[in-house]
């Protein structure tokens, strides 16, 4: 492995630095729902269910729409989600819930993806200090070929 990282494992910083990401994605769930209600009339209402509540309940409908549950978990995060959609659309709206959820998602995505980003280049690293070639799979799968072939 390049500079001696084991990359048997993850590395050792990954817990935390996810911890952070969730975190930072979580703050900015946040502040979504927070702006919404400023740009609303339904402040007073986002006010009297509070950031936080209304926060985790767009959590909670981005999650039970990604997919990933199985079995009775299926019904808990479907009645947990629709509650939590229904509570979101009586304070700001279908609309308004539709387009949050949607950015809520895109952003968790878009840092799942620089998180194992960067958690692939110590692998991609590692193969260029072997001095590994782009082709060399494709090479040896030929070769391979080749020889079943002539069997």
């Amino acid at each position: 492995a390049a500079a001696g990282q084991d990359l048997t494992r993850s590395s050792p910083g990954l817990p935390a630095h996810t911890s952070r990401v969730v975190r930072d994605w979580q703050g900015f769930v946040l502040e979504l729902v927070r702006g919404e209600g400023a740009a609303r009339r339904s402040t007073a209402r986002a006010l009297s269910y509070g950031v936080n509540a209304l926060g985790l309940a767009l959590m909670i409908v981005v999650f039970a729409h990604t997919g990933g549950l199985t079995g009775g978990e299926v019904a808990v995060a479907g009645g947990t989600s629709a509650l939590s959609q229904k509570l979101l659309e009586a304070v700001f709206g279908d609309q308004a819930v539709r387009r949050l959820a949607a950015r809520a998602r895109a952003e968790l995505h878009r840092r799942v993806v620089v998180l194992l980003e960067e958690e692939e280049s110590r692998f991609a690293a590692a193969l260029e200090a072997a001095g590994l070639q782009p082709e060399a799979g494709a090479q040896l799968r030929a070769a391979a070929a080749a020889v079943e072939r002539e069997r």
